[in-house]
């Protein structure tokens, strides 16, 4: 574990170390001159299973070229077993930085030993463990730099004689960088994901990180930037997973325009109400949750809000909802302009089904009571059922309307291609009286109406027999006109 930042000066490891010995009962300067034993060297001071090395660069009043390592060892059988070492950073007393580190059954500096493991934070020989334990009379155990400029760094060695690598840095404003060097906030996770904390909401980042700068007028400009810029490794599109104090949960996709860090969460206008993501709160008891706007809407599961174009033309055409078949055809489509498509992907009325069938008789639309008996049906060929029934007799298999009960209607108009004042006509031949009585004696029906048999089973046509009963009435007419004639004759030949 090395102790970072480094002390200023050889004088303060110097006091370091005195403190650590008072702290064990010690004095350096009282210790005796060690006994003879493995791994000692004239000019150490030992007592006990304390070993204090370099006592020249203790004593230093002076700077030296290149002084000696100093180490205070915790021994056990003469060999080190905890070691404090400390070395000069830039050859002078100046600089220098301390190593805490656990040894096993090695000497770093005997010259059996290879001197590049001297900065190792501990050596690879045997399974020793280290740890930094606070006593159950301890309240709290304090890590701290005293450094408003230093960092608090881990470090691991990967492999056997190769550097320490940095794999995690405290900084002075307390964020958290793994595998980051420059955390921009409380927690960063190399060039990638972002943990914030902060009084308006939280989230979770990619490539994005909140840039509280100061203004000139004095307040924060609490805006979004990105980790990466256009053109770095890893560049990706920001994105965040917020809570904010409001009560939202919120997934956003952010975007930039060029080399600007400044990130985007809001659709072309940007406006606030224009939320580029999705957003879930809980109103009265309820999870509702809004895309494409910011605010739910108390009382609605889901609100989608429909994005703009740059004209009214494109922007009726842009989509709200769409969803597709697992071979991506369209099942339903909600257009910017209203309109709704089922089976089409261009809906052009407020509601625009395309029928899927295969045949005539395949039903495009059907709608339903709660019994399941259907209402109305839209047949592929053209034809609508009212009812769950199909009217149908005799030669009228060519109906477009099928109507299983009443009709009621203030008004019905029929079109026709001819009408019956052609009995008007001078040419027309009206039956007489005696034919027409012989006619109805034989046939019980007048000529040119249907039967009882043919209507029960072809049904009555009501424009044709409209024509037809209008034609009777007009020869009605020409009757009474006949007979008025012939009276007339009858009441001149009685006055002569």
């Amino acid at each position: 574990m090395r102790l970072s930042p480094p002390p200023r000066s050889s004088r303060q490891l110097l006091h370091v170390l005195s403190v650590i010995c008072l702290a064990m009962g010690l004095h350096v300067h009282a210790i005796a001159q060690p006994i003879q034993g493995p791994g000692c060297t004239p000019g150490d001071r030992f007592h006990r299973n304390v070993r204090i090395r370099s006592e020249q660069f203790i004593g230093c009043n002076d700077c030296q070229a290149n002084p000696p390592d100093v180490l205070l060892d915790l021994l056990h059988k003469y060999r080190p077993i905890l070691r404090l070492s400390v070395s000069p950073s830039d050859g002078t007393c100046g600089g220098a930085f301390g190593t805490l580190s656990l040894q096993p059954n090695i000497d770093p500096l005997s010259p059996a030993t290879d001197l590049s493991l001297r900065d190792r934070f501990s050596l690879e020989q045997g399974r020793l463990d280290m740890a930094l334990v606070a006593s159950d009379k301890i309240s709290n155990l304090l890590l701290s730099t005293r450094n408003h400029t230093a960092s608090i760094k881990f470090a691991t060695t990967p492999e056997l004689n190769a550097p320490d690598v940095e794999r995690m840095r405290i900084t002075p404003k307390g964020h958290v960088g793994i595998d980051e060097k420059n955390p921009n906030e409380i927690l960063q996770l190399w060039k990638r994901m972002t943990f914030h904390v902060g009084f308006e909401d939280d989230y979770i980042g990619y490539n994005v990180f909140r840039d509280a700068t100061y203004k000139p007028d004095g307040t924060v400009d609490r805006q979004f930037d990105r980790l990466v810029n256009v053109g770095q490794p890893f560049n990706a599109p920001p994105l965040k997973l917020g809570m904010s104090r409001h009560g939202y949960l919120e997934l956003g996709a952010g975007a930039v325009s060029g080399q600007n860090p400044e990130v985007d969460w809001y659709e072309g206008s940007g406006t606030f109400d224009g939320f580029a993501g999705l957003t879930l709160r809980n109103i009265d008891g309820k999870a509702c949750a809004s895309l494409g706007k910011y605010y739910p809407w108390q009382d609605t599961r889901l609100l989608i809000r429909a994005f703009t174009r740059t004209t009214a033309t494109t922007n009726a055409l842009t989509n709200a909802l769409v969803v597709l078949s697992s071979e991506n055809t369209d099942l339903l489509r909600v257009r910017n302009d209203g309109n709704v498509g089922i089976g089409v992907e261009s809906p052009t009325a407020r509601l625009h089904v395309r029928s899927g069938g295969t045949s005539a008789t395949s039903n495009a639309l059907l709608v339903s009571n709660s019994a399941g008996s259907s209402l109305l049906t839209v047949r592929e060929g053209g034809k609508v059922l009212i009812g769950p029934s199909t009217v149908s007799s005799g030669t009228h298999a060519d109906f477009r309307l099928s109507v299983d009960g009443k009709v009621v209607a203030k008004s019905f108009v029929a079109t026709m291609t001819g009408w019956a004042d052609y009995v008007f006509e001078p040419s027309y031949q009206l039956m007489p009286l005696d034919s027409l009585e012989a006619y109805i004696t034989e046939h019980r029906h007048l000529p040119g109406v249907p039967t009882t048999q043919q209507v029960t089973s072809q049904g009555v046509d009501v424009t044709e027999t409209m024509v037809t009963l209008l034609r009777k009435v007009e020869e009605l007419t020409l009757y009474v006109l006949e007979l008025k004639r012939e009276n007339a004759m009858l009441r001149r030949e009685q006055t002569r």
